[in-house]
């Protein structure tokens, strides 16, 4: 080593296959030029910032060298992150999500109404209506208490209430 050179930081990895990748560099500073397969995608003249990388315009496995030139700066950090999504996963979720949410109408003026799907034991709805002492709600025709979560509009519901409706 050489303590008048600048030093750098070099880490491999093969893009995820199961996925889209995304490389979390949590300490990228005006002191650090980051490179990726001898390409720079952020100088040391940058403004600071936690950096995100898309990963996504390489190809699956293929292997990328992250160096990391410390520039002027004495001592870094060492702790890059790699995710990834699993998009046919998120997409059953999301799906599954979307089956047990509530179904809603609206009047276009004062009525709200919700087709509910089998609730689960001691369930609760979040809306994203704003709260205001002015709602009311009902199952069945009886009043159901608002709570306020927030800034927001919230129900707690009995199952036993909403099975009928």
């Amino acid at each position: 080593m050489d303590l008048n050179q600048p030093a750098s930081i070099i880490y491999q990895t093969a893009v995820p296959a199961n996925g889209t990748g995304t490389l979390f560099i949590p300490f990228v500073s005006l002191n650090y030029d980051v490179w990726i397969n001898d390409a720079q995608i952020f100088g040391h003249h940058q403004n600071y910032t936690p950096y995100l990388v898309d990963l996504s315009s390489y190809n699956l496995n293929d292997l990328l060298t992250i160096r990391i030139d410390l520039v002027n700066q004495p001592e870094v950090e060492d702790s890059l992150s790699l995710y990834t999504l699993d998009l046919q996963r998120f997409s059953q979720l999301a799906g599954k999500i979307q089956d047990e949410s509530p179904k809603i109408n609206f009047d276009g003026k004062t009525v709200f109404k919700f087709d509910l799907p089998e609730p689960h034991p001691g369930g609760n709805l979040l809306t994203s209506i704003p709260y205001d002492a002015g709602w009311q709600a009902q199952a069945d025709g009886k009043p159901l208490a608002l709570v306020r979560v927030d800034s927001l509009i919230g129900l707690k519901y009995q199952q036993e209430r909403l099975r009928s409706a």
